[in-house]
């Protein structure tokens, strides 16, 4: 249980225009599995590398039931779906046409996955010296919502600002939640939820307030602050409590808490 603690603290590093300036729908599981192929690069690469994925590994991560079936086959769905998907991301004045990966391969004796990230990543997530956001994979693992992840992205990319201000419809492209036409809908499934699991989850406090014009909620303010130590440690706990399968493990959770170092 150790490893895997260490294993959930290691770096994730991208680049903010991907971060800012992408607009994609992921699944859950599949941000997850990005989040984690992303963590495997190695600073000196200036290729992308064939990933190992192991997927017994990977739900001891995720707090996922290892001997549940299903589970494994929904990972196996979420890797196929994840080469079949493409995104947009602006760059300049142009919107570009980019692929998450480019092959998969599973070994279905040992189910080890061997994944390659596609080429077009390569400017988001090689050599990067500025422009960057980096935080722990930790954060994002016992997260429930798919929005709570880029939320928590973005945010976190504003983080020296202590505030930014987005504008709802702009927002809303971002994540591709333009289905909730409703802002009643959208503040309650997207923005409260995913603020929710940022606070309880991750580094992060943030807060926030609706902007009005007219009648109209026309943008939201994010002001962002950094937990202390008390409450990182309660923080670190409460991920615990939804990773961990059994007490033994949350047990192991808790002695190795002061160890592991948090970015």
């Amino acid at each position: 249980m150790k490893d895997v603690t260490i294993e959930r603290s290691y770096n994730v590093i991208k680049s903010n225009d991907l971060i800012r300036h992408s607009r994609y729908d992921l699944s859950l599981v599949e941000q997850k599995i990005i989040l984690r192929l992303i963590q495997l690069i190695k600073p000196q690469d200036k290729e992308f590398n064939e990933y190992h994925l192991d997927i017994n590994e990977f739900c001891s991560l995720c707090g996922i039931e290892q001997n549940n079936g299903t589970n494994i086959l929904n990972i196996k769905t979420s890797l196929k779906q994840l080469h079949d998907k493409s995104f947009w991301i602006k760059i300049g004045e142009e919107d570009v046409l980019c692929s998450w990966v480019a092959k998969v391969k599973i070994n279905a004796r040992s189910g080890d996955v061997i994944i390659k990230l596609d080429d077009d990543l390569k400017p988001f997530l090689l050599e990067l010296k500025k422009n960057f956001t980096e935080y722990s994979l930790f954060y994002i693992l016992a997260m429930k919502s798919k929005y709570s992840i880029r939320m928590y992205e973005m945010l976190k990319s504003y983080q020296f600002k202590n505030n930014i201000t987005i504008n709802i419809d702009e927002l809303k492209i971002t994540l591709l939640a333009n289905h909730y036409e409703r802002f009643y809908d959208f503040k309650k499934n997207v923005i409260t939820l995913a603020i929710n699991e940022i606070n309880m989850f991750t580094d992060l406090i943030v807060t926030y307030d609706f902007k009005k014009k007219g009648k109209s909620v026309t943008s939201v303010n994010f002001k962002i602050r950094y937990k202390d130590m008390d409450e990182q440690l309660k923080m670190f706990r409460s991920v615990g409590n939804n990773l961990a399968k059994d007490e033994n493990q949350l047990q192991n959770i808790d002695n190795n808490c002061k160890s592991v170092s948090f970015n």
